[in-house]
């Protein structure tokens, strides 16, 4: 069973997630409604607090976007101040920069829980890719660490164009090379091991 989370989403992260969904909703209206759902149906799968929600209507939709669907039972309380989404919209908030801070916030709060609805979602678009990149790297790291599978998300190859330091020094990139654990090397992310625990970048 899976535990009640403790914290709620801050005003600016819920109004985010709302905001996600409004657009959601604006991109299937706005083309060729092929799942053959109707208004209701939609909205219903954008706030299944207020609609009756199938696991069929979610299928069709799925379908559409050529995507999979996993079901999970859940409590009421889903969204966390220190879930992969809420974590990947404060760094876009407070700066690129953030990322340490926030990601580090993160890394405490899974071990020390290992909630995996901490994990269920992905860093929403358009998120830097490099971010989603990192996020998924410790999110793989963990996992392996707690002995829990990892999101159907964070098993893809987010793999970046050119490498990534996470140290900025050029003096540490050979060791960084040598170091980085396989979530971060598989991804062209790089970071030392003796510097930090083990899963963090």
């Amino acid at each position: 069973m899976l535990t009640t989370l403790k914290h709620t989403p801050s005003g600016t992260v819920r109004r985010a997630l709302r905001s996600r969904f409004r657009l959601f909703i604006s991109f299937t209206f706005g083309h060729e409604n092929r799942a053959a759902l109707s208004r209701s149906a939609i909205r219903g799968l954008a706030d299944p607090a207020a609609g009756n929600v199938t696991v069929g209507s979610v299928e069709k939709l799925a379908a559409v976007f050529e995507r999979d669907v996993e079901v999970l039972l859940i409590g009421q309380e889903l969204f966390s101040e220190y879930s992969t989404v809420a974590i990947a919209y404060k760094i876009e908030r407070d700066g690129f920069d953030s990322w340490k801070d926030h990601l580090f916030d993160f890394v405490d709060e899974f071990r020390r829980t290992a909630d995996a609805r901490l994990v269920l979602l992905p860093p929403p678009a358009p998120s830097d890719e490099r971010i989603v990149a990192l996020i998924s790297s410790v999110v793989r790291s963990l996992c392996e660490e707690l002995g829990i599978s990892p999101p159907v998300w964070a098993s893809r190859r987010y793999f970046l164009a050119s490498p990534w330091f996470v140290s900025g020094m050029n003096s540490l990139k050979a060791s960084a090379l040598l170091e980085a654990p396989l979530p971060f090397r598989s991804n062209n992310i790089f970071r030392l091991s003796m510097n930090y625990p083990p899963t963090t970048p």
